[in-house]
């Protein structure tokens, strides 16, 4: 949000917003890929703390680009930093097997997703005072910083561990196979990838349908609090239980139910039942993306978790794409409501297209 302000108080230009989400989705993709080999080749903990350093330093030269008005270095810094911050994801899911027993694996994937889910709300909420008392992005900018600089520091401090031990390389595609094969994991690729298409439509809509249909556009905030909320409860719940395992059947209904959801949206009249199906779509979206994490690192062998995890990743990455660009499509042709039902139905036909297909799966790891 500090970015996207900060680049509206610089440029003046409306165009400002989109092009800085598209410096954010599109490097994306790119930085999974690489982040799958570095977590099979080195400790992730370490990679996660260089490119978090890193990502700081990229932070930090923004507040200087602004000073500057250099708006070209602002934009180069934030697609850098996306692609280092996807580069990152692989090692964290690599990472924690190395840190927990098999058997507390979900807990301490919710706790995970809990902490994501809470700095969405919190984030936003601490922005908005910030940015009226102090009129200065920069500030939160700083204090990304810090925050980045804080996560160096934790993650180079983390113990290297054994369990995951990487073995050699045999080629990027090997994560791409194992997910084919697995129909467990095929079938949570096509849920990632359908759930990321559907919900940053619904994101990006959101504005627009509370000005339509809730009150008005200042009513978006609290659009955007069910969601973060209802996050937060799903990875709470699925903190409940230290491991749970589940059928391919559950990780599908999960997926179709967050999407289903969001088409429900596209019939609300009012701001209640809205807030309501957003924040059902959410828990229930990150309930099954908790367990769906735990299987993927029960299933994977040690020395491919890491482009396994890619690929789950860029599955993710590929949707959130996808719904930017039906987004820019459609929402001009045909209003935000048709274009969200549009890309919920997308989202159903990738769903279907993972089930299909070879229906053998990888033996998980015996629980410890």
């Amino acid at each position: 949000m500090a970015i996207v302000v900060l680049l509206l108080r610089l440029t003046g230009s409306s165009a400002a917003p989109a092009a800085y989400m598209l410096a954010r989705v599109v490097p994306r993709l790119a930085g999974a890929a690489v982040g799958g080999e570095l977590a099979d080749r080195l400790p992730p903990q370490r990679v996660a703390a260089a490119l978090a350093a890193v990502q700081g330093l990229l932070m930090a030269s923004i507040i200087v680009s602004a000073e500057r008005h250099l708006v070209w270095s602002i934009y180069a810094a934030v697609a850098v930093s996306q692609l280092l911050g996807a580069t990152a994801r692989p090692a964290l899911l690599a990472l924690l097997p190395r840190l927990v027993v098999d058997h507390e694996l979900s807990r301490a994937n919710g706790l995970v997703s809990a902490a994501m889910s809470s700095s969405q709300v919190v984030a936003p909420a601490l922005s908005v005072p910030l940015l009226a008392v102090f009129h200065r992005p920069e500030l939160l900018i700083a204090i990304d910083v810090a925050s980045f600089a804080l996560a160096a520091l934790l993650f180079a401090s983390l113990p290297a561990g054994g369990r995951a031990a990487p073995g050699p390389l045999r080629g990027a595609t090997d994560g791409l196979r194992l997910i084919w094969a697995d129909g467990h994991l095929r079938s949570l690729t096509g849920a990632y990838l359908g759930g990321a298409l559907a919900v940053t439509t619904a994101s990006a809509v959101l504005v627009l349908a509370a000005a339509d249909r809730f009150g008005g556009a200042d009513r978006v905030g609290a659009l955007y609090a069910a969601v973060g909320a209802g996050a937060l409860l799903g990875s709470t719940a699925a903190m409940r239980r230290g491991s749970t395992r589940v059928l391919r059947s559950t990780l599908v209904a999960g997926a179709l139910a967050e999407i289903v959801l969001l088409a429900v949206l596209t019939l609300a009249q009012g701001l209640t039942t809205a807030a309501l199906c957003l924040a059902a779509s959410a828990a229930v979206g990150s309930l099954y993306q908790v367990w769906g994490s735990t299987e993927l690192q029960l299933r994977a062998p040690p020395e491919v978790l890491g482009r396994a995890g890619a690929a789950l990743v860029l599955a993710q990455y590929a949707g959130m794409l996808l719904g930017a660009v039906l987004v820019a499509a459609l929402v001009p042709l045909v209003g935000w409501d048709r274009a969200l039902f549009t890309a919920c139905c997308a989202a159903l036909a990738a769903i279907a297209v993972s089930v299909t297909g070879p229906l053998r799966e990888a033996a998980p790891r015996p629980a410890v």
